[in-house]
């Protein structure tokens, strides 16, 4: 616990340097940003032991001395690294816990030693609270401020934007194994010495600050000046943060930041987001946009599990939407599709395998609606197989063709049924189920001997 410029109590175990460290990051008279007696802080820091503090400042009363103001008192909590982990790496858990364990109320007379706590990870954030708090200031915003803090720039966010919801939003924004090593401070008056990365207030003197920061090199960004987008982003980690945000998905964005992650350097973030872009984007592209995404994706090295995991899903559901638009697309969207699809599923044996289904129900879809089309594009696959794609994924949905083919001539007048044979006969005599393309051959003769025996 501190008071002033000093720890009036501390629990055992907490050593000499953590001492030093966290006195000069508390706030001390007149630190908080209103003198209002329920305005409150908070503050997260790394310590030079690796361990990580989580403050909790609060109004506490008249200043004893004369000097006026109000007295402030921090209350301090300080974890490892796998306790922090307890809490999802959330520093806000850590602070519902620590008020929940001790109470609001200031102990200003505590014993020279307090008792080690035990804090119980059972506080989730509110999302409604927070997507309010974003949607307040504008996603725009937070990637700006994401940015700043990935590219390692100091950055004070001023104006009455800054609450503590906001800076949660964008803490959890970030990797989770990112964020132990970020500090902030939200609510408490700026000091160049106390060195956070990231510091949120609505300060009483904006000019004083503004005059603070001059000549240091700490951004400062100020929502409040009516500027919607603070500066271009490209970012794609950020990017994705802001889209997230942006379309109220932001539950979905704290559960994926939540994982473990193998790479948090800058080059894996932008691997991450600029693959999440890519699965977001999806519903913005047409069958055509679809297939060129797919073959860009699937050409592309995974560097790691997660990317993994996320192309995994990219691909799977490139695949699902492209399925869903050929149950429905007419005969000449299906035919423009097509070749894109063949020449996809011919670039290796696992992408015949992966695309296999997909090019099995274009085929039935063609099929319902124009068999002889079907025909004209099973010759396609039948060529890639010739030219060396794996026959095994697609022989089933060839095969069906070929049955409903054998039936339908039957069904035809004989000029439509003759259409067939120029087409079975691009098939080749070493063609894929080529025994089978002679019985349909075979069956539309007899269709039509039948029909000149009648006449």
């Amino acid at each position: 616990m501190g008071s002033g410029y000093r720890l009036v109590a501390a629990s055992r175990g907490l050593r000499p340097e953590e001492k030093q460290h966290i006195v000069t990051r508390c706030p001390s008279h007149e630190g908080l940003c209103g003198d209002d007696p329920d305005a409150v802080g908070v503050s997260f820091y790394p310590l030079p032991t690796g361990r990580l503090c989580v403050a909790y400042t609060c109004n506490a009363g008249p200043e004893h001395t004369g000097r006026g103001g109000q007295r402030i008192y921090t209350l301090v909590t300080v974890l490892h690294a796998d306790g922090f982990d307890a809490f999802g790496c959330n520093p806000f858990d850590v602070v519902r816990a620590l008020l929940d364990a001790q109470g609001h109320q200031p102990q200003l007379k505590p014993p020279a030693v307090l008792p080690t706590l035990v804090l119980t990870a059972r506080f989730a954030p509110d999302p409604a609270l927070l997507a309010k708090s974003v949607s307040q200031i504008g996603p725009a915003w937070v990637a700006g401020i994401l940015t700043q803090l990935l590219q390692q720039q100091p950055i004070v966010v001023l104006g009455s934007f800054a609450s503590l919801p906001l800076l949660e939003a964008v803490v959890l924004s970030l990797p989770a194994p990112l964020r132990a090593r970020v500090s902030f401070s939200a609510g408490l008056r700026y000091s160049l010495n106390r060195g956070f990365d990231l510091a949120a207030l609505d300060d009483r003197n904006p000019g004083r600050l503004r005059q603070m920061l001059r000549g240091h090199k700490v951004a400062l960004l100020e929502p409040q000046a009516g500027r919607t987008e603070p500066f271009d982003i490209d970012c794609a980690w950020s990017l994705m943060v802001q889209r997230r945000w942006q379309h109220n998905r932001g539950d979905a964005l704290i559960a994926f930041t939540a994982q473990g992650f193998p790479d948090t350097s800058p080059e894996a973030l932008q691997r991450y987001g600029r693959l999440c872009n890519r699965r977001d984007q999806l519903d913005q592209l047409d069958p055509a946009g679809l297939v060129e995404l797919l073959g860009q994706h699937l050409t592309e090295c995974v560097a790691d599990e997660l990317a993994a995991r996320l192309a995994i899903g990219i691909t799977s559901d490139t695949i699902a939407r492209l399925s869903d638009f050929c149950s429905t697309a007419p005969i000449h969207e299906l035919i423009a599709l097509w070749d894109a699809l063949v020449e996809l599923w011919q670039r290796s044996e696992s992408t015949a395998t992966l695309l296999a289904r997909l090019i099995g129900s274009v085929l039935m879809r063609a099929t319902r609606l124009s068999p002889i089309a079907a025909a004209q594009m099973a010759v396609r696959l039948v060529r890639a197989i010739q030219a060396g794609a794996p026959s095994e994924p697609v022989q089933r949905p060839i095969n069906d063709l070929l049955d409903h083919l054998g039936e339908w001539v039957y069904d035809q007048p004989p000029q439509r049924a003759s259409a067939l044979e120029p087409v079975l006969q691009n098939w080749g005599p070493d063609g894929v189920l080529a025994s089978r393309v002679r019985q349909v051959q075979a069956q539309i003769a007899a269709r039509l001997a039948g029909s000149a025996n009648r006449q």
